[in-house]
């Protein structure tokens, strides 16, 4: 598959999954302003703070995301995709990605349970909406399609977007159950101090 295809293909993809995943979006994102009234005054700013770090752990998701499929798909074509200096920026996108991720890791985890809970399951039901999307477009595509399309190599991009959704929602259903395990939902604030407190 050329790489003007390839990439035309990919970006008219995820365009698709974008339209189908945005009402669902903007009503979680509505849910949340409403529940603004549950929080004091006083901590308005606190919750400010969640909002932007959780924002920008997606942030830092989309940018590992687009490495690691990007990755998979010049791997597996013949393509001007593999070049040293596209893997070297795919690397570097997927290290920016992954050291934001860690510094909002860090500052989320020191803020108080009460102010993330709302931002969390935000965060989490997102990435969930989006993924359940993915997954469910990919293998219609890839069913309906298959009648259809004889193009060589055209199942590669809905694929490798369901192989890599099937491991998010993989790692986010596991993520708390296992905590070495690396994972896409940060530590809840104040795990340790509720863990101690069942100690004593």
């Amino acid at each position: 598959m050329p790489t003007d295809q390839l990439l035309v293909e990919l970006g008219d993809y995820i365009w698709t999954l974008a339209a189908l995943s945005g009402p669902l979006l903007v009503a979680f994102t509505l849910a949340f302003l409403l529940s603004v009234r549950t929080v004091a005054p006083a901590d308005l700013g606190k919750l400010a703070r969640a909002v932007f770090s959780y924002l920008m752990m997606l942030v830092a998701v989309i940018l590992m995301s687009t490495a690691a499929i990007v990755t998979a798909l010049a791997a597996m074509t013949a393509s001007a995709l593999n070049d040293p200096a596209v893997h070297l920026v795919l690397l570097l996108l997927f290290a920016a990605g992954g050291i934001l991720f860690l510094w909002v890791d860090q500052s989320v985890r020191h803020m108080d349970k009460y102010i993330t809970r709302i931002p969390s399951l935000l965060y989490d039901f997102t990435l969930r909406i989006v993924c359940y999307v993915a997954i469910v477009f990919s293998i219609l595509y890839l069913l309906l399609m298959s009648a259809f399309i004889q193009t060589e190599g055209w199942w590669k991009v809905p694929g490798v977007i369901l192989l890599y959704s099937c491991l998010v929602v993989w790692l986010l259903l596991t993520g708390e159950e296992t905590p070495n395990r690396f994972r896409l939902l940060p530590r809840r604030a104040g795990s340790k101090r509720g863990s101690k407190r069942r100690k004593k």
